[in-house]
């Protein structure tokens, strides 16, 4: 089963960058932003690796990478690396966990999809707020429900505690005595899930709840650390800086102003448990803007 990541797909996302690239080697190494997630598009096939995980994928397939992956993209063809990309942060307005995997093919339905990242990279009139409804359409289209994934039952049980005390002093050896595991076990069992150990998880889970209250609340720095389990200020600015290479008063400035996605799609404005079906594009029919005179 290819590995699946959760996000939040309540509110539009923060589209941060969209186009188009090639690698000129066929190949790359990086490491993916703390805050953002990598969308892409590839024409071909290839494989993508990072963790443990090393991932055969097709053309026509919809890859998503997480926050803080390193990762290493390789293609079949080195003269066939064209792909589309979008660089994005969720929001947490309103939350409304999925599961989406790291590859998922649209078959033929991909080119659809391409012809309109090509459309909305190729007119310089065009802004985010037109943007980003496809992208969160195209999420909301490979996306599954949360229950459908059968995540491990320690695994599972372990995030959700996490995220209900996440403004307390979790320890992960309390947590493993309260479920009944040792944590040489946990820590194999988040390896295979995440890529990651539950130590590097929870703090992934504290930096990016982090980023989102900076950038959409105007809460004190100092009270957003104890949100998220830092109450000491020092250290709270020490992890931000090198989780995402900004202090917490650079990131809460650098931050996108959102824009106005009810003006230009309003069904995109339904709540959550009106969420249209995946894959029902009748979303995007108010989403595209006219071509410039």
């Amino acid at each position: 089963m290819d590995r699946y990541h959760r996000i939040d797909l309540g509110s539009p996302p923060q589209v941060r960058r969209l186009g188009f690239m090639h690698f000129e080697e066929g190949e790359r190494r990086w490491q993916i932003p703390a805050d953002q997630w990598h969308l892409m598009m590839p024409d071909h096939g290839g494989v993508v690796q990072f963790g443990r995980l090393l991932l055969p994928f097709e053309g026509g397939s919809v890859l998503l990478l997480p926050p803080r992956a390193v990762v290493r993209l390789s293609f079949d063809d080195p003269s066939l690396s064209g792909h589309w990309f979008c660089l994005f942060s969720p929001t947490e307005d309103a939350p409304f966990p999925v599961a989406i995997a790291t590859s998922s093919n649209l078959g033929l339905e991909y080119h659809w999809w391409r012809d309109r990242f090509t459309y909305l990279s190729a007119w310089s009139h065009i802004t985010e707020s037109h943007r980003t409804p496809h992208v969160w359409s195209l999420l909301w289209r490979v996306a599954r429900p949360i229950e459908e994934i059968r995540l491990n039952p320690y695994v599972k049980m372990a995030e959700t505690l996490m995220r209900e005390r996440m403004s307390t002093s979790i320890r992960i050896d309390e947590l493993c005595e309260e479920m009944q595991v040792s944590q040489s076990h946990l820590n194999r069992l988040f390896l295979d899930e995440h890529g990651v150990g539950p130590k590097r998880f929870l703090l992934d889970l504290r930096v990016s709840r982090a980023v989102s209250l900076l950038r959409s609340t105007t809460k004190p720095v100092k009270e957003i650390a104890a949100m998220v389990g830092i109450p000491d200020i020092q250290q709270f600015n020490k992890t931000m800086r090198t989780s995402v290479g900004l202090s917490p008063t650079a990131i809460r400035y650098n931050a996108a102003a959102p824009a106005d996605f009810t003006a230009a799609t309003p069904e995109l404005g339904l709540a959550p448990e009106k969420r249209p079906a995946y894959g029902d594009r009748s979303m995007l029919k108010d989403a595209s803007p006219s071509s410039p005179a």
